[in-house]
């Protein structure tokens, strides 16, 4: 990471109050003050002021030079008050030097009117949706100073960053995480993409600890919208982060973190924000969010292996099954740089100051919304430079912040909050809805038989029937079971094609509709994949399920050709060889007609091991396969599951166990 000047970001703005408004009025606190006819050290001056010298403030400024006065002038603030000075009004002090005067324990202020102060947000670029939230914040609070900053104005990207291009990148991988701990109705949060989802198991799989799933792009949507922000407690994930020492104090950090475990530690804040130019309180705040208020395993500094190392900004605790050694093992790190190793919570305190600083504010991420969201137009990273994967982290350190500035009562100070807009945002954002996404279905059966082919993810498919077929039945079950299923049932067939639709409705209110065209015909123009539907033979599309016991492969072949004389249909064992006698599981059962040929294998439930029957030599074969010292695959494992609900369980060895101790039979 490069160190940049700090004041690449504090763009060229002016926040001019109108005179025609009440003036504020102050004193000049230190001898031979400069007095320049512009908001900057570089501006000519015209004339000088010293201690008591009333002064008549008739507006305020930032920088417009872009400079910080330094040396014979130290206006590290930014910040400059536009004054009459003897009658010119192109005069301008840095508010370093001034002290406001108060009636009444209260200081004058100056305030816009509601038009003005909509005229002032149209200047800054605010589109109309930000209105109404900044006019009402502005009227509890005429101090705040709202900056907007464009972020398709970066110079340093190729294709401008655009609403959908952020939201696009942010929903790219695991870069955008949220936390779901016990509540089933959170799953509406999590993403349902192939990397962090399985539709067909209803399974999320969490990418940082046990808790941390991907988000989905309607939350990340909500929270990478400042316009959900934009309330007194949450604006503060848009305050700039430089050190303002006029209000971010010691009582304030002392506020933030507010136990016992942080009280030697406070002063490391303070030292740590002059040194870098760094809002102690925001630093303060990190620590909190990262490492709780009591502190955790990355700072005790007594973990086994880890003994005497500290990290209180979570620095390098990325994604993985422990974060926090994650983290300590960065606190190990000998490399010269940012007091490492962090052998002390001083030098991890200092340390991880400078890092936060130099790696993120001083490269354009000056707040903590462009932390997590990187699109300053001021980054140098331009999108993949983020500080947390929590997409939530800069609302709750922004209600820390919030909540330690009222307590200090320094709420009302000139806090400085610079708010992003995208080009092409919608009107507005919201909140997924909660529940389970599930909307799939696990079968879809006609007349007791699962329909070949079925695929959870496929929604549409032809069925073809016998002429002499007047209705059908029709079943479904879905994966989840928070999700329900609609339209099921007996259906006649009153004309030649008939088209039905089942609905599936997740917990979180998604639908899916699957599709069935059902057309009549001869039973020699069914297609062969769907011959054994016809003539009532369970099967999945790819085995021929529930067969019995001792069913010799004559009987089965003379169902499957009744009605269909010219149909071939011949049997081979596992090996391939032809088929006599009485069936297997694992026998393979072959429909030809012409050049179409359609396999399925034979599955007869309790003969686990393919000979046949049904003996202790298949109870221990389910034994093994609980115990995970095998894995049945194909038609063995669908022999095996006899209650059929998916899994291979000690309900399924106790039915064979009591078939074979003749207690009760296997159908």
């Amino acid at each position: 990471m490069h160190k940049k000047i700090l004041t690449v970001f504090l763009c060229f703005f002016a926040f001019i109050l109108p005179t025609k408004a009440q003036t504020l009025y102050g004193y000049v606190n230190d001898t031979s003050v400069k007095i320049r006819s512009g908001a900057g050290k570089t501006y000519e001056e015209v004339g000088k002021l010293n201690t008591g010298n009333e002064v008549t403030i008739i507006g305020e400024s930032h920088t417009t030079d872009g400079s910080i006065a330094t040396g014979e002038f130290d206006c590290t603030t930014n910040k400059w008050y536009q004054i009459n000075y003897n009658g010119n009004t192109n005069a301008y002090i840095c508010t370093r030097y001034v002290t406001l005067k108060t009636e009444n324990g209260t200081t004058l202020t100056t305030t816009l009117s509601d038009s003005e102060f909509i005229n002032y947000l149209k200047e800054q670029g605010f589109p109309s949706t930000y209105h109404h939230k900044l006019l009402e914040l502005y009227k509890k609070h005429p101090n705040w100073i709202f900056k907007g900053i464009d972020t398709a104005s970066n110079k340093n990207v190729t294709t401008p960053v655009t609403w959908q291009k952020a939201l696009t990148d942010e929903t790219k991988g695991t870069r955008s995480l949220v936390q779901i701990t016990n509540s089933i109705n959170d799953w509406g949060y999590a993403s349902t993409s192939s990397l962090g989802y399985d539709y067909y198991t209803n399974t999320f799989y969490p990418k940082d600890g046990s808790t941390w799933y991907i988000a989905n792009e309607q939350i990340v949507a909500y929270y990478l919208d400042p316009r959900n922000f934009l309330d007194e407690r949450h604006i503060f994930m848009f305050e700039n982060l430089n050190y303002n020492p006029d209000y971010q104090t010691r009582e304030a950090v002392r506020k933030i973190l507010y136990t016992n475990f942080w009280n030697n530690y406070i002063d490391y804040y303070i030292e740590a924000a002059a040194k870098y130019n760094v809002s102690p309180l925001h630093i303060a705040s990190r620590s909190r969010q990262e490492v709780g208020i009591n502190g955790s395993t990355m700072t005790a500094g007594n973990i086994k292996g880890y003994e005497g190392y500290y990290n209180f900004y979570g620095i390098g605790a990325t994604a993985g099954a422990n974060p926090s050694l994650n983290g300590l093992e960065y606190a190990k790190r000998d490399n010269g740089l940012y007091n490492l190793p962090w052998t002390s919570p001083y030098k991890a305190i200092i340390g991880g100051a400078e890092w936060i600083a130099t790696g993120y504010i001083a490269e354009g991420q000056y707040t903590t919304y462009f932390q997590k969201w990187d699109f300053s137009p001021t980054s140098t990273y331009t999108n993949y430079h983020q500080y947390m994967q929590n997409i939530e982290a800069p609302a709750s350190e922004a209600v820390a912040t919030y909540n330690s500035y009222v307590e200090q009562g320094i709420i009302d100070e000139k806090i400085v909050f610079s708010i992003p807009y995208y080009t092409n945002m919608p009107e507005a954002t919201s909140m997924p809805p909660k529940g389970n996404p599930n909307n799939f279905l696990s079968s879809l059966k006609v007349n007791g038989t699962v329909i070949s082919g079925f695929d959870g993810a496929k929604e549409n498919y032809e069925i073809t029937v016998a002429d002499s077929i007047n209705k059908i039945d029709i079943s479904a079950n879905p994966v989840a079971g928070t999700s329900t299923v609609s339209k099921t049932g007996t259906i006649e067939l009153k004309d030649k094609e008939t088209t039905f639709t089942i609905t599936v409705t997740a917990q979180n209110g998604d639908k899916k509709n699957y599709h069935l065209n059902i057309k009549k015909s001869s039973k020699e123009k069914i297609p062969i994949d769907q011959i054994l539907n016809t003539n009532n033979i369970k099967n999945d599309g790819e085995s021929i399920l529930d067969v019995a016991l001792n069913t010799s492969s004559d009987t089965l072949i003379n169902k499957i050709k009744k009605d269909i004389p010219t149909l071939t249909v011949t049997i081979t064992d596992s090996n391939n060889n032809p088929k006599t006698g009485t069936l297997k599981t694992g026998d393979i059962v072959s429909l030809i007609r012409g050049e179409e040929v359609k396999k399925y294998s034979i599955v007869i439930n309790g003969d686990v091991n393919g000979d046949g029957q049904i003996t202790i030599m298949d109870l221990l074969k389910v034994q093994k396969q609980i115990l995970g010292s095998i894995q049945l695959s194909s038609s063995y494992r669908k022999a095996a599951d006899i209650n059929k609900d998916g899994n291979i369980s000690l309900i399924d060895l106790l039915r064979i166990q009591k078939h074979i101790l003749g207690t009760s039979k296997i159908e």
